[in-house]
């Protein structure tokens, strides 16, 4: 709910595509943070800290789905001994466009530059 009146993350639809590539994830959220995003890997997939202009994401907006892909096949080996050859390939086939969560970064920048105007 605080995602949808958030001045960053407003636009965004109820449900949209990010990319992660790590099993790290906050559990807790911070007393002094608003939670803003889960998702069924991280339930604090995006919180800002209160007051502030400042946030963190669980996820990579500044990669998207091509960036994601390439990362993942530079890595391959090494997910292939995690997840095993079979699942490490559906996982890269998986891996699809972020658009919405893409325009976080520049969406960011603009509300940095009105309020230091």
């Amino acid at each position: 709910e605080a995602g949808e009146n958030d001045e960053l993350f407003s636009n965004l639809p109820p449900r949209f595509m990010a990319q992660q590539g790590h099993k790290d994830r906050a559990l807790v959220l911070p007393s002094d943070c608003t939670w803003l995003a889960q998702s069924e890997r991280c339930p604090f997939q995006a919180l800002r800290y209160r007051d502030a202009l400042i946030y963190a994401t669980q996820f990579h907006p500044e990669l998207d789905g091509e960036a994601q892909s390439s990362r993942f096949r530079n890595y391959f080996d090494l997910y292939k001994g995690v997840y095993g050859e079979a699942r490490a390939r559906e996982i890269l086939e998986e891996i699809c466009p972020s658009p919405e969560a893409n325009a976080l970064l520049l969406r960011f920048r603009e509300l940095l530059r009105k309020k230091t105007q």
